[in-house]
C-alpha cells in the first residue's frame, strides 16, 4: 500500500539471517514480488473511485528505496500511452524521478463512468478523456439537456466546440406535404442580421437542426466519436446537421495588404 509504514521483510530477520547475502537477496525479492502481485493491485482497488492510483503524499518505491510523492508531471510516451514522470523525496531531502502510469487503467476508467451515469464507450476515447469523463460528469448532470452539453463534449474530447441552431425559409402550406422532395428544407443556415424571424413579417423560422463548428487552428482531430457523444447527450429533439471547421484569424494582421493596405480593426473572421 502507498503508505509511510511499509513493510520491510529485511527488517524482521534475525542477525544471523540478515547479515547473510542469500537471504538477504531471496527476501528482497520476495518483497518486490509482493509488492507487484499484491500491493500494487490492492493500492490500485482501493482508489477505485479515483481516476488516478497515485497521488501526492503517497509513498512508494523508485530505485529500491521509499520515497514521499512530491510532484506529479503527466507526459505520453511514443505510442501515446498515458505516463506521468513522478519525483519523490526521501528522507534525506534528495529527490529521485520515475516515470510511470498513475492513471487507473481503461477498463477501470470505463467502470467508473458507468458508475457514475455515463454508459458510453468508444474506442475514439482516450484514457485521459475517460478519466475526464470519470472526474466531472457529476458536475455536468445539472445542466444536462441544456447548451452546455457541447462545452461539455468539447472539454472531455479536448476540442473547441461552439453550436448554433439552423434557421430555414417558411414554404407555408408546402411544408406538410407527405412528398419529401417538397417538404424538405431548402436551405439550413444560422441566423443572421438578414434572417427575419415569421412572426416579424418574415419567412424564417428555427429548425431543431443544429451545426457544430470547431476552430481547425486548435482543434484538428475530429472523428465519428463527436457525433455519437452529440446523440448521447444532446436532447432528443436535435437533429446534428453538419461539423464545420472554422478559422479564427485576427484581422489586424491577416488583411493588411488585402483590402489596399486600409486600416482595419482588430477583429476576427469566420473561414
Amino acid at each position: 500500500m502507498r503508505t509511510k509504514n511499509h513493510i520491510e521483510f529485511l527488517k524482521h530477520l534475525n542477525d544471523n539471517l540478515s547479515n547473510n547475502p542469500f537471504y538477504v537477496k531471496l527476501f528482497n525479492t520476495i518483497g518486490d514480488l509482493i509488492d507487484e502481485q499484491i500491493g500494487e493491485p490492492l493500492s490500485q482497488l482501493a482508489r477505485a473511485r479515483s481516476t488516478k492510483h497515485i497521488k501526492r503524499g503517497d509513498y512508494i518505491k523508485v530505485d529500491g528505496v521509499f520515497g514521499k510523492v512530491a510532484h506529479l508531471r503527466h507526459i505520453h510516451d511514443d505510442v501515446g500511452t498515458p505516463l506521468d514522470e513522478i519525483t519523490i523525496q526521501l528522507n534525506n531531502g534528495q529527490t529521485l524521478s520515475t516515470v510511470r502510469r498513475a492513471l487507473q487503467d481503461r477498463k477501470t476508467l470505463i467502470d467508473q463512468s458507468r458508475v457514475m451515469g455515463l454508459d458510453y464507450y468508444s474506442d475514439y476515447l482516450k484514457d485521459e478523456d475517460l478519466a475526464r469523463v470519470a472526474d466531472y460528469i457529476s458536475a455536468y448532470w445539472p445542466k444536462n439537456g441544456q447548451p452546455e452539453f457541447i462545452k461539455f463534449i468539447g472539454f472531455v474530447k479536448s476540442l473547441s466546440l461552439d453550436m448554433e441552431q439552423l434557421w430555414t425559409r417558411d414554404k407555408g402550406d408546402n411544408a406538410t406535404s407527405d412528398d419529401p422532395v417538397i417538404s424538405a428544407y431548402d436551405v439550413l443556415e444560422p441566423k443572421d442580421s438578414s434572417t427575419n424571424p415569421v412572426w416579424l413579417g418574415g419567412t424564417w423560422y428555427p429548425t431543431s437542426h443544429v451545426e457544430i463548428t470547431y476552430d481547425a487552428l486548435i482543434s484538428s482531430n475530429i472523428d465519428d466519436d463527436l457525433i455519437l457523444l452529440f446523440y448521447t447527450l444532446a436532447p432528443i429533439h436535435l437533429v446534428l446537421e453538419r461539423i464545420s471547421g472554422s478559422l479564427n484569424v485576427d484581422l489586424s494582421y491577416s488583411l493588411i495588404g488585402v483590402m489596399d493596405l486600409q486600416q482595419v480593426e482588430s477583429g476576427y473572421i469566420k473561414i
